[in-house]
């Protein structure tokens, strides 16, 4: 803001347009209290990849390890559009593994049984 070419609007247009903004805000709110609770939804795989990269600081590709995630009016991140399906817990069950090797430092370790 403003578009290039032109001028910025002076201060009382911008505090008219925040008090504006505010009052409509809060009338809506008044409207309608209770917005009612958010979708539960699964991450999308560039979430799944920032939170492995924030808890464990491990950099993942989330392209390769899991499929391409459902688009809803352009987002890839809207919980309705975020179902799970058997085939699609299987490949976030695989990447879990893949990452978990990774966290503790031994890619190519395998799980094995072991009888004393």
């Amino acid at each position: 803001m403003p578009p290039p070419g032109r001028p910025r609007p002076d201060a009382p247009r911008y505090s008219s347009l925040i008090t504006q903004l505010e009052s409509e805000l809060d009338r809506a709110a008044a409207a309608k209290p209770d917005p009612g609770r958010p979708a539960i939804h699964r991450l999308n795989r560039a979430e799944y990849a920032n939170a492995i990269r924030d808890l464990l600081a491990i950099e993942i590709d989330g392209q390769s390890l899991l499929p391409v995630d459902e688009v809803d009016q352009g987002f890839d991140n809207i919980g309705d559009a975020l179902s799970v399906t058997p085939v699609l817990l299987e490949r976030y069950m695989s990447a879990a593994r893949t990452i978990g090797r990774m966290a503790i430092g031994e890619p190519e370790t395998r799980p094995f049984a072991e009888k004393i």
